[in-house]
C-alpha cells in the first residue's frame, strides 16, 4: 500500500506537521479526550506525523506509531511518552487484528485516488481487534469553501463543485506572524468516505462535529465547521 500512496503525502508532511496550528490546542485534545474514555489497552496512531497524540494519551495505553514519512516519525520528542510504551511500526509490520483503536486523522485528504482510500480503510480493519474502534478525523468536505481560524482553501462559493470527487485544492494553513504554508489536498465528499468506510465492513457508531476555534471568523461557528470525527466499530 505504501508504494501506491502518491508522493505528495510524504512531500508536504514535513512542512505540515512544523506549523503551529490549532490542531495541538484543539483537534488533537479531542481526539486523545475520545481514545482516553475508551481507555484501549493497545491504541495505533496511523498517519501520526509527529506523534504529539501520544503525549495526551493514557499511560496504561500501549502506543503504535505509523507514518508514511518515517523521518518524522524518528524524530518524534521521546521526552513526550516518558514512562509510556511506544512502539514505531513499518506499514508491512502493522499486527493484524491487534489493536483496541485506530486514530486515523488528516489523511483521507492526502489522498489522491479511491482505490489508495480503500487500502487505508483496509489496513485500520485489518489491524483492529473484532469490535475495535476507528477514531477517524478529516477537515469536513461540505465547507471547504469557508475561511476558518486557523486555514482556508483555494475554493469559494463560486468554483466548490462539492459532488466532484478527487478535485485538488491548495490549502492555505495561517502561522501567527510567519507566512502560511501551502499544500495540496483533495476532496472526497462525506458520502464516498462513509461509504467506503461502510463497504470495508465498519459499523458507523457516532458522527461529531467540531467547531472552530475562536478567531476572525467567529460568526462561522454558528454556520459550519472545520472537523468530522467519525467514530467506528470492527
Amino acid at each position: 500500500m505504501v508504494q501506491g500512496i502518491n508522493k505528495y503525502w510524504v512531500n508536504k508532511a514535513d512542512d505540515f506537521h512544523k506549523i503551529d496550528n490549532v490542531e495541538r490546542e484543539i483537534l488533537l485534545p479531542y481526539i486523545a479526550e475520545i481514545v482516553n474514555d475508551i481507555n484501549p489497552p493497545k491504541m495505533l496512531d496511523y498517519g501520526c506525523g509527529s506523534a504529539y497524540l501520544s503525549k495526551l494519551i493514557d499511560v496504561n495505553t500501549e502506543i503504535s506509531l505509523f507514518d508514511i514519512n518515517r523521518s518524522i516519525v524518528d524524530g518524534y520528542d521521546k521526552g513526550r511518552v516518558k514512562n509510556k510504551i511506544v512502539k514505531i511500526r513499518e506499514h508491512s509490520k502493522i499486527p493484524e487484528d491487534y489493536f483496541d483503536v485506530v486514530v486515523q486523522s488528516s489523511v483521507l485528504m492526502c489522498i489522491p485516488s479511491i482505490d489508495q482510500i480503500r487500502n487505508v480503510f483496509s489496513t485500520n480493519y485489518t489491524a483492529l481487534k473484532n469490535e475495535g474502534t476507528l477514531v477517524l478525523v478529516i477537515t469536513h468536505p461540505c465547507f471547504l469553501q469557508y475561511q476558518f481560524g486557523h486555514y482556508h482553501t483555494s475554493f469559494n462559493h463560486s468554483n466548490f463543485d462539492y459532488l466532484n470527487d478527487g478535485l485538488e485544492y491548495e490549502v492555505v494553513m495561517k502561522q501567527m506572524d510567519k507566512e502560511p504554508i501551502r499544500f495540496t489536498d483533495y476532496h472526497w465528499k462525506l458520502s464516498t468516505i462513509l461509504n467506503e468506510m461502510i463497504n470495508t465492513g465498519f459499523t458507523l457508531n457516532k458522527m461529531i462535529e467540531h467547531k472552530d476555534l475562536e478567531s476572525k471568523y467567529p460568526e462561522n461557528n454558528k454556520l459550519v465547521t472545520p472537523w468530522i470525527f467519525l467514530i467506528a466499530q470492527k
